[in-house]
């Protein structure tokens, strides 16, 4: 237990220095007692410190759930939060009591506090400095604020409590955007801050991230330290968006200043005009709703890893972690179904068992899309989708400069183990 607790006092010491002592034990407090019902859930096919990693993260996905309820019924508070995790923990504990998982941890704790304190050491500096006082006025950099102000506005409209909740940038209508994450961040935000409550929150969905990476790592690879170093890569060293820019400086003459000017993480876009994928630097520091439902896959993967699901409890698990991937960044979940039906198709066993397992999967997911549908979440989103024709160097390019350094690291595992 001991890297959960050490991750909860990096949380509280950085957020002492982004919203004052008070504040960051606040946030502490209250975040505990939101995630707690998670903790009974993951009690099924997990032990030791990567139960808490998986009980932090579907804690904080059933009571979102349950402050969506309460927020649709416009008695979302403090009071009636507490009394809806009171009452899911009261029907989960016994359903659970019998079903605790003796399994072995996997991986050195002293590799996982190491992955864990990487999203911190990423972007405290920068939390530090948003909203920064200077001559010429309050500092946000520009393509980190649209993100941030965004935030700040969903929230705002939620503690506002009426439902829908109204568009602030285009009045009259409902805002249709992924509201489900920031339940929590606008229930803490009347205490300490809306911009510190929000800073917070995404540095607990780094922490949560990194600790789920690295038990995938460590049971995809045979050492502590590999795994480690895998995490560190993902976080640190996702594309060559960067070393591209150094590149074009050496050959084309460009200063390096432009470092300085320019979202190097969007470069492949906005220069080279191919089709972006996100990196994780920007959901570490201002997408935590889509870093969220990657925790959620990351979980669903250390499940498949065991073999699951099998059975209509981890089936219901499985579902809902699709419910909740669509419900923080639904691309995510449109990639990850499929995948699950393909891996459980491909493991055989009892036709009718398989079919049973794929049909819960399939109707608890498909229930929370409803319930998202309903809540608002996507709006006219789908009428913006268009088709165009494939660059043929596209895919390639992606690879490359996109994933590059991920695409190394597997090829040089994979030589590792053959």
């Amino acid at each position: 237990m001991v890297p959960p607790v050490l991750a909860l006092l990096c949380l509280l010491t950085a957020g002492a220095a982004i919203s004052g002592t008070a504040g960051s034990l606040v946030f502490g407090a209250s975040l505990v007692v939101f995630i707690f019902p998670g903790f009974w859930l993951a009690r099924f096919r997990f032990a030791g410190w990567e139960r808490l990693l998986v009980g932090t993260c579907l804690g904080y996905l059933v009571t979102s759930f349950v402050a969506s309820g309460l927020y649709r019924l416009q008695i979302l508070a403090v009071p009636s939060v507490v009394a809806g995790v009171l009452m899911l923990s009261l029907v989960l504990a016994p359903a659970w009591r019998g079903a605790v998982s003796k399994s072995p941890e996997c991986g050195h704790r002293g590799w996982l506090v190491a992955s864990m304190l990487i999203p911190p050491l990423l972007v405290l500096i920068p939390f530090l400095k948003v909203g920064a006082e200077t001559l010429e006025g309050v500092a946000y950099r520009a393509y980190f604020s649209a993100d941030l102000m965004t935030h700040l506005s969903v929230v705002g409209e939620l503690q506002k409590g009426a439902f829908p909740p109204e568009n602030p940038f285009y009045a009259g209508e409902p805002l249709g955007y992924y509201w489900l994450f920031f339940l929590f961040p606008s229930l803490v935000g009347k205490w300490i801050g809306n911009q510190e409550a929000l800073l917070l929150t995404y540095l607990f969905g780094g922490l949560v991230f990194a600790g789920l990476g690295y038990a995938v790592a460590r049971r995809l690879v045979s050492e502590s330290g590999r795994a480690f170093l895998a995490v560190l890569f993902l976080l640190v060293a996702t594309s060559f968006e960067g070393l591209t820019i150094v590149a074009r400086s050496m050959w084309l003459g460009e200063p390096l200043g432009i470092f300085r000017t320019m979202n190097v993480d969007a470069f492949s876009r906005w220069v080279l005009e191919l089709t972006s994928i996100d990196g994780l630097h920007r959901s570490l520091l201002y997408t935590p709703q889509h870093l969220f439902s990657y925790s959620l896959l990351l979980i669903l993967v250390l499940l498949v890893l065991r073999g699951e699901p099998r059975g209509v409890v981890s089936s219901v698990i499985a579902g809902g972690l699709l419910g909740g991937m669509a419900g923080t960044s639904i691309v995510t979940a449109m990639l990850a179904g499929p995948w699950l039906v393909i891996v459980r198709v491909s493991r055989g066993g009892d036709p009718r068992a398989m079919a049973r397992d794929l049909a819960v999967v399939g109707t608890v997911s498909i229930a929370c899309l409803a319930w998202f549908f309903y809540l608002g979440f996507f709006g006219d989103a789908g009428a913006a989708l268009t088709l165009r024709r494939p660059q043929l160097l596209e895919i390639p390019a992606l690879i490359i400069f996109e994933c590059g350094p991920l695409v190394m690291l597997s090829v040089a595992s994979w030589k590792s183990r053959t």
